[in-house]
C-alpha cells in the first residue's frame, strides 16, 4: 500500500495511514480488528502482529478503509458515541473495552454481574473527543477477583445509554 512505517524489532509495528488514525481505528473495530492510535502521532497506527490469516485480514480491511477517501484526505468525524466489542471476549485475565466520544462529555463506563449489580467503575468522568481505551482486570471494586461467568459494560453520557455483554 506504499505506507511509511517505523521500522520494529518487537510484536508490533507502526504504520502512518496518512489520514486521522483515530478513524481508521473506528472502522477496523467496526469489522473486528482492533489497533491502537500512536502515541500522540495522529496518523499513525500500533498494530500488534498476528496469525497470518489476521494479518492478511488487517492488510485487506485497512486497504478497504483507505480507499475509501483520497490520500491525506480527512475522514468524516463519527457522529456517534460507539461503544465497541470488548477484546479479548471471552477472556481469562483481562479484557480491553474501547469507546468513541465524537464530544467531550462527561463518561461513565462501568461493569455489572448477571444480576445487575455494580462490580467495578472503569470511568467517571469528564472525556475528550476521540477514542479511549479501558482494561478490566477481573477484578471488582475492592479488587479482588469476580468468579467467571457473564458480566455486562455500560456506557454512560447523560441519557445515552449502551451496554454489552462479556464472558470471563
Amino acid at each position: 500500500m506504499d505506507l511509511q512505517y517505523i521500522p520494529s524489532e518487537t510484536n508490533f509495528f507502526m504504520v502512518d495511514v496518512d489520514r486521522e488514525a483515530g478513524w481508521v481505528s473506528a472502522e477496523l473495530a467496526s469489522r473486528g480488528i482492533y489497533v491502537r492510535t500512536g502515541w500522540g502521532m495522529p496518523h499513525h497506527l500500533r498494530v500488534s502482529t498476528g496469525t497470518m490469516e489476521e494479518m492478511v485480514d488487517f492488510i485487506e480491511a485497512l486497504e478497504d478503509i483507505l480507499n475509501q477517501l483520497g490520500a491525506g484526505d480527512e475522514p468524516p468525524r463519527l457522529r456517534l458515541t460507539e461503544l465497541f466489542q470488548a477484546y479479548p471476549n471471552p477472556f481469562n485475565s483481562s479484557t480491553r473495552i474501547k469507546i468513541y466520544l465524537p464530544k467531550i462529555a462527561n463518561t461513565r463506563l462501568e461493569v455489572f454481574d448477571i444480576r445487575g449489580r455494580l462490580v467495578k467503575k472503569l470511568a467517571d468522568r469528564l472525556l475528550g473527543a476521540g477514542e479511549h481505551s479501558f482494561i478490566w482486570n477481573g477484578a471488582n471494586h475492592n479488587n479482588k477477583s469476580v468468579s467467571s461467568g457473564s458480566y455486562f459494560y455500560r456506557l454512560t453520557l447523560g441519557d445515552d445509554v449502551i451496554t454489552r455483554r462479556m464472558l470471563l
